[in-house]
Parts: structure tokens; sequence; C-alpha cells
């Protein structure tokens, strides 16, 4: 994904908490997107709740493979969305490794 393009899908107040508990701002986002490819991410188990009229809540879960050293890391994804100025954009992600 383009730095423009995540820029475009990150509302301006978006906050991040990692799977290793870590926080990032959308400038902090903006900054780590790397554009090597060095995993590879399959997200499934889409489900979207409205919690209120232009706010969503989409829970998923990701299997991401690191390509170099062969981990496999499974989570559960929750994410908030903002429709706003007449676009959906994501104000809020969480992601914790799930548990086996």
């Amino acid at each position: 994904m383009s730095r423009e393009k995540l820029n475009e899908l990150l509302h301006d107040d978006f906050m991040e908490i990692t799977q290793s508990g870590t926080t990032y701002k959308k400038l902090d986002a903006l900054k780590g997107l790397s554009t090597s490819k060095t995993v590879d991410i399959e997200a499934f188990n889409f489900s979207v709740k409205v919690l209120t009229e232009g706010l969503v809540r989409v829970l998923f879960e990701t299997k991401t493979t690191d390509i170099k050293k062969n981990i496999v890391k499974e989570a559960l994804r929750s994410s908030l969305w903002k429709f706003e100025g007449g676009k959906w954009q994501i104000i809020f992600h969480q992601g914790t490794p799930k548990g086996k």
C-alpha cells in the first residue's frame, strides 16, 4: 500500500495498539510503512457491526508469515471506522495475539 493511500484511509485522530502493546498515531503509521515485502498477511473471518450512525466496528483475524524467518503469527483484530467528510476512515485499530 502506498503512503498516499494509507494517509487517505487513516483518520487524523487514528490510534493503534499493536500486538506487542505499542501505541501508534497516524504519523507513526505513515513513517513505519515499509515498501519492501517481508511478510505475507492473510485476513479472514470479517464481521461488521454498526455502533451508531457513521461509526462501525470491524472484527477479523489475520495470519502473518515472516517470509525470511518463516514464522507465523495469528491475531484477532478490531477496528473502528468513522464516516466523516464524505468518506470512511479508520480511527482506531487493535491487534491481539490469538490464543491457542
